[in-house]
């Protein structure tokens, strides 16, 4: 039995980003993704049953970077306001260090929007931010609005500028998102 490589499967990794973001998921075969990794198709069968566990497993990964890149923000101390304005920005810093990631992650979280798909893990990172969210409202920071519509209201702006920033290749300024967090807090701040 071969041995798998971490090398391999960041290669494997790396391919399918990069397939997805160039012609969908579609057009991201495993015969795609094993051309730009440079291996075989059946060394990508070694590590995956298919397209599907590939792209759930490379969505899993990206996500847990994301995820990760904010509770450390949230977590970086401060008021609520700070947390939530770190978790906003260190969107856009991955966005613009790992454009292929961030677009990657729009992809298939538009996939498992549309197919319903549900993951326990990706929940949880969910769950985490909510409660940061749920504590601002708590604490009086926040207006007492659902969690969820708070967070679409955080979020929603937050991703349509990351996204923008990814197609065009420009991230926003600092000043842009100074004054656009500002002027969304000052909607939902009490």
């Amino acid at each position: 039995m071969r041995t798998k490589d971490e090398a391999k499967r960041h290669a494997i990794r790396e391919a399918a980003i990069a397939a997805v973001v160039a012609g969908g998921l579609g057009g991201a075969s495993i015969a795609e993704i094993a051309k730009r990794a440079g291996l075989s198709q059946g060394t990508i069968y070694l590590y995956f049953s298919g397209k599907d566990e590939l792209f759930d497993a490379v969505f899993l990964d990206v996500k847990r970077e994301i995820h990760a890149r904010l509770m450390a923000a949230a977590h970086a101390g401060g008021s609520a306001k700070e947390a939530i304005r770190g978790m906003w920005l260190a969107l856009f810093d991955h966005a613009s260090e790992r454009p292929a990631d961030f677009a990657f992650a729009e992809h298939l979280s538009a996939a498992r929007m549309l197919d319903g798909r549900a993951s326990p893990e990706i929940d949880a990172m969910a769950q985490e931010v909510a409660q940061i969210i749920e504590q601002a409202v708590l604490s009086g920071t926040l207006v007492d609005l659902p969690t969820q519509t708070l967070s679409a209201l955080l979020s929603g702006p937050a991703l349509q500028m990351a996204r923008r920033s990814v197609v065009r290749k420009e991230p926003p300024s600092k000043d842009e998102l100074d004054l656009a967090f500002e002027a969304i807090w000052r909607g939902i701040a009490r």
